[in-house]
Protein backbone atom coordinates (compact mmCIF):
# COMPACT_ATOMS: atom_id res chain seq x y z
CA UNK A 1 0.00 0.00 0.00
CA UNK A 2 1.49 3.62 -0.31
CA UNK A 3 0.44 7.00 0.14
CA UNK A 4 1.23 10.09 -1.37
CA UNK A 5 1.87 13.66 -0.67
CA UNK A 6 4.25 15.92 0.57
CA UNK A 7 6.59 16.42 3.84
CA UNK A 8 9.39 18.90 4.11
CA UNK A 9 12.38 18.74 6.46
CA UNK A 10 10.99 19.78 9.86
CA UNK A 11 7.57 18.73 9.44
CA UNK A 12 5.63 16.04 10.93
CA UNK A 13 2.40 13.87 11.19
CA UNK A 14 1.08 12.46 14.37
CA UNK A 15 -2.49 12.12 13.94
CA UNK A 16 -3.20 8.73 15.94
CA UNK A 17 -6.12 6.25 14.84
CA UNK A 18 -7.21 2.79 15.82
CA UNK A 19 -3.56 1.52 14.70
CA UNK A 20 -1.60 4.14 13.28
CA UNK A 21 -1.55 7.58 11.91
CA UNK A 22 -3.73 9.02 8.92
CA UNK A 23 -1.32 9.89 6.40
CA UNK A 24 -1.23 13.84 5.87
CA UNK A 25 -1.23 12.83 2.22
CA UNK A 26 -4.29 11.37 1.44
CA UNK A 27 -5.68 9.93 4.83
CA UNK A 28 -4.45 6.38 4.37
CA UNK A 29 -3.49 4.39 7.83
CA UNK A 30 0.01 3.64 7.90
CA UNK A 31 -0.04 0.25 9.93
CA UNK A 32 1.59 0.00 13.30
CA UNK A 33 3.49 3.65 13.32
CA UNK A 34 2.47 6.75 15.77
CA UNK A 35 4.36 9.11 13.98
CA UNK A 36 6.53 9.83 11.07
CA UNK A 37 8.95 13.02 11.20
CA UNK A 38 11.30 14.36 8.55
CA UNK A 39 14.51 16.44 9.94
CA UNK A 40 17.19 17.77 8.48
CA UNK A 41 20.24 16.79 10.33
CA UNK A 42 22.92 19.40 10.05
CA UNK A 43 24.53 18.45 13.71
CA UNK A 44 27.42 17.25 14.37
CA UNK A 45 25.74 13.75 15.40
CA UNK A 46 25.36 13.14 11.61
CA UNK A 47 28.43 14.03 9.75
CA UNK A 48 27.53 11.93 7.00
CA UNK A 49 23.73 12.42 6.15
CA UNK A 50 21.55 15.66 5.87
CA UNK A 51 18.11 14.18 6.07
CA UNK A 52 16.37 11.74 7.96
CA UNK A 53 13.15 9.91 8.87
CA UNK A 54 12.18 9.13 11.96
CA UNK A 55 8.87 6.77 12.35
CA UNK A 56 7.67 6.03 15.81
CA UNK A 57 6.30 1.99 16.15
CA UNK A 58 3.28 1.49 18.36
CA UNK A 59 3.24 -2.23 17.94
CA UNK A 60 6.10 -4.74 17.91
CA UNK A 61 4.58 -7.89 16.85
CA UNK A 62 4.42 -7.54 13.15
CA UNK A 63 6.84 -7.44 10.25
CA UNK A 64 6.50 -4.30 8.24
CA UNK A 65 9.11 -2.64 5.10
CA UNK A 66 8.40 1.11 4.97
CA UNK A 67 9.85 2.58 1.88
CA UNK A 68 10.22 6.46 1.64
CA UNK A 69 10.30 8.01 -2.19
CA UNK A 70 12.17 11.55 -1.98
CA UNK A 71 11.16 14.49 -5.06
CA UNK A 72 14.32 12.95 -7.03
CA UNK A 73 12.48 9.65 -6.84
CA UNK A 74 15.34 7.95 -4.30
CA UNK A 75 13.52 5.36 -2.22
CA UNK A 76 15.00 4.49 1.01
CA UNK A 77 13.80 1.36 3.23
CA UNK A 78 13.18 1.09 6.53
CA UNK A 79 12.85 -2.79 8.41
CA UNK A 80 10.31 -3.38 11.19
CA UNK A 81 11.11 -6.67 12.17
CA UNK A 82 8.64 -8.56 14.93
CA UNK A 83 10.20 -8.44 18.33
CA UNK A 84 11.75 -5.35 17.53
CA UNK A 85 11.49 -2.52 20.13
CA UNK A 86 8.74 -0.13 20.36
CA UNK A 87 9.73 3.62 19.71
CA UNK A 88 11.88 5.80 17.35
CA UNK A 89 13.24 4.07 14.28
CA UNK A 90 15.71 5.88 11.71
CA UNK A 91 16.97 6.17 7.81
CA UNK A 92 19.04 8.54 7.55
CA UNK A 93 19.79 10.36 3.94
CA UNK A 94 21.50 12.76 1.27
CA UNK A 95 19.55 14.15 -1.35
CA UNK A 96 19.53 17.61 -3.44
CA UNK A 97 14.97 17.46 -3.34
CA UNK A 98 14.61 15.98 0.37
CA UNK A 99 11.08 16.32 0.41
CA UNK A 100 8.73 13.38 0.84
CA UNK A 101 6.43 12.59 -1.64
CA UNK A 102 5.34 8.39 -1.31
CA UNK A 103 5.41 6.22 1.65
CA UNK A 104 4.60 2.85 0.63
CA UNK A 105 5.20 -0.05 2.96
CA UNK A 106 4.59 -3.75 3.00
CA UNK A 107 3.63 -6.26 5.74
CA UNK A 108 6.22 -9.36 5.97
CA UNK A 109 9.46 -9.76 4.37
Amino acid sequence: MSTKGLMKPRESMTVPGRDGPRSIFDGSFIPDVQSISLDDTSFPDYPLYKYKVTLVRIRQDTNYEYFFTDESCDTYRLSSIAGSPIGSHEVSYNSDRPNIVEITWQHGF
